[in-house]
């Protein structure tokens, strides 16, 4: 406690320094002749400063009178430690947060963009369903699901906050797998045919039309994949 000698501790009473209402009651019953373990004390030094001990007491009987054998751990640094990593906790929980906001409003303010290309899309395709210019409706086309691509990545920046709270689920729906490839490739193909590739789709005898499970991120685990090789394809010419 910082005193300079004994004396000037000698004849002070222990409730001048517990500062800790539930550790005075339990003291109260270790006065009482109860034995008390691994208490938490809140001690005020002489300088003012509060020192926390890991305390236990034991009452002894000496047959004339009741003495208190006391042990005491100073754990005020463990103490100091543990709130400063609440702190360095609740300012990284408050960072995480502003993250998570942030990703939403940006996701919302880039989907709207997006819903218009995807609505004035829905209105020029079927004009273009007889077109006699095949190319230019399969341009359309090629748009219209980049949108979706682009519309389902800005769902997964949102599902960030969905990984976090460990909530997020992957969808298990029939879808055809076939078609599904074939989508993703069709995407890519003006992006490799400007590099003067060709991009073709072939099926094993035996991979079925119909599977379960979640299309979104089976197709975009697709586009990715292919646009890696078309880069390293690129890249080693």
């Amino acid at each position: 406690l910082r005193f300079s000698s004994r004396k000037e501790l000698i004849g002070r009473s222990y409730w001048e320094f517990d500062l800790h209402p539930a550790g005075q009651e339990q003291l109260r019953h270790t006065l009482a002749g109860e034995a008390l373990s691994n208490r938490e004390a809140h001690l005020r030094r002489k300088d003012g400063e509060t020192v926390f001990l890991l305390e236990s007491i034991t009452p002894v009987d000496t047959g004339e009178d009741t003495v208190y054998e006391t042990t005491a751990i100073d754990v005020t640094q463990l103490r100091r430690r543990e709130e400063e990593l609440q702190r360095a906790r609740d300012a990284a929980e408050a960072a995480s947060r502003c993250k998570s906001e942030f990703l939403a409003n940006m996701s919302h303010e880039i989907r709207t963009p997006i819903n218009g290309i995807i609505g004035m899309l829905e209105l020029a395709l079927p004009q273009c369903a007889n077109c006699v210019d095949v190319e230019l409706r399969d341009h359309l086309t090629t748009v219209r699901s980049s949108a979706d691509v682009l519309v389902a990545v800005i769902d997964d920046i949102l599902d960030f906050s969905k990984i976090e709270a460990g909530r997020l689920q992957l969808e298990s729906v029939a879808f055809n797998l076939r078609d599904c490839v074939r989508t993703s490739l069709r995407m890519l193909g003006v992006q490799a045919r400007g590099k003067q590739l060709e991009m073709i789709s072939r099926f094993a005898a035996d991979v079925p039309d119909c599977v379960i499970g979640d299309p979104v991120r089976f197709a975009r685990v697709i586009n990715r994949s292919e646009e890696r090789r078309v880069g390293k394809e690129c890249r080693s010419r």
